[in-house]
């Protein structure tokens, strides 16, 4: 009787067995998305969750505003000698640019591999499921989003200048699988045009200008003018800032620290990430509050000596500064008076955002982009006489 009730069990245990074949199960990143997101108010939801990806988390938030070399400068502070961290990160970790270069790869192939994602999505959603235009302002959203972390990609990891180079970018337009994990760069020139193909999409398809956290059709522009002049393409860089702003016309603010101190509302900035008090009291190496007030926001790195004595009497200083009575370097204890910190990093409010593209920058490109393409100085110089 044993034997018949245990040949009965190995029965049921084999054939169980068939009902799962657990080598067939996908791992979690290969999971589908049907299902996923179906609804207009989870393809928003998912769409914040791109630009939370955006560089800026605690390890580089100050980082790509201030970036590689440019750090020892404006980095350093005056007189506390053992917060030398900022020379460090150059020169200790080569020949990597800096410690916080790998949260800025990984953010920006966050960006990209979330964009796919809502991508595909999208395009299996009709536009009568959303309000007015808004799946198609999504997808143009997108396209900018992802054009933008391809474009840093290249500029700080590919030969952007060099045009036949073979070491571009890693272009990764499908969902990550096993299959696709190995994947080449693309050509230097392969990339770039993939870059201006996504921007033509984003200028077609996003919103007009609404805020400056979010992508628009000008914020699209702008950057289309400035891979152009990194293109090379002189020409096209002009016509691309002609395509968004009047140089013959003044900038929207007057006092470069207005810059800073209107984010919310100054029309200068067209795309920046911006944080509200809970996230930057989240953010440690934001806040940095040294010394002997706990309100000292001023933050903990400050401009070296030599960068203060560079800028000298600059009429901006007092845009690009900010000052600090005392401050005490934790690490040795030592006290510093009298000490210079960049405003423009940090402000009383903790809220500051990081700033991608403004309207000055597409005078500036102008300017040059004239000059290669054989203007005179004269000529070049028109464009940029609006912004002194």
């Amino acid at each position: 009787m044993k034997k018949y009730i245990f040949l009965a069990l190995l029965t049921m245990g084999i054939s169980s067995c068939q009902l799962v074949d657990v080598l067939d199960q996908k791992p979690e990143f290969e999971a589908d998305l049907d299902g996923a997101i179906t609804t207009p108010a989870a393809v928003e939801l998912a769409l914040n969750g791109i630009y939370y990806c955006l560089p800026g988390d605690p390890y580089s938030i100050i980082y790509p505003t201030v970036s590689v070399s440019f750090k020892a400068g404006t980095m350093l502070r005056q007189e506390v000698v053992s917060a030398g961290n900022a020379v460090m990160y150059t020169e200790r970790y080569l020949p990597t640019l800096s410690y916080s270069d790998t949260y800025e790869w990984d953010s920006d192939y966050a960006v990209i591999k979330n964009a796919n994602f809502l991508e595909t999505a999208c395009n299996r959603m009709s536009d009568n499921q959303f309000s007015g235009n808004r799946r198609a302002e999504v997808l143009g959203e997108i396209a900018y989003l992802r054009a933008f972390a391809y474009f840093r990609i290249l500029v700080r990891y590919g030969e952007f200048w060099n045009m036949n180079s073979e070491y571009g970018v890693i272009l990764r337009d499908e969902a990550p699988s096993v299959s696709n994990a190995l994947k080449a760069r693309s050509s230097v020139r392969d990339s770039y045009q993939y870059i201006l193909d996504q921007l033509e999409t984003a200028i077609a398809k996003a919103p007009n200008r609404k805020k400056l956290s979010q992508a628009s059709k000008q914020a699209a522009q702008a950057l289309k003018a400035r891979v152009l002049l990194y293109a090379e393409k002189y020409t096209e860089a002009v016509t691309a800032v002609n395509e968004v702003i009047d140089t013959n016309t003044s900038l929207p603010e007057s006092h470069y620290g207005d810059i800073f101190d209107k984010f919310s509302t100054t029309e200068e900035i067209l795309f920046a990430r911006v944080f509200d008090q809970k996230d930057a009291a989240n953010t440690s190496t934001r806040l940095r509050c040294y010394g002997n007030s706990p309100a000292k926001n001023q933050g903990y790195w400050g401009p070296s000596n030599e960068y203060v004595e560079f800028v000298g009497n600059d009429p901006r200083s007092e845009a690009i500064f900010s000052k600090v009575d005392s401050l005490m370097d934790s690490r040795s204890t030592k006290v510093a008076y009298n000490l210079k910190s960049i405003k423009k990093l940090l402000n009383s409010a903790n809220d500051m955002p990081i700033i991608f593209s403004r309207i000055s920058e597409l005078y500036l490109i102008k300017a040059e982009a004239l000059y290669r393409s054989g203007a005179s100085i004269a000529e070049a110089y028109a464009p940029i006489k609006k912004t002194t």
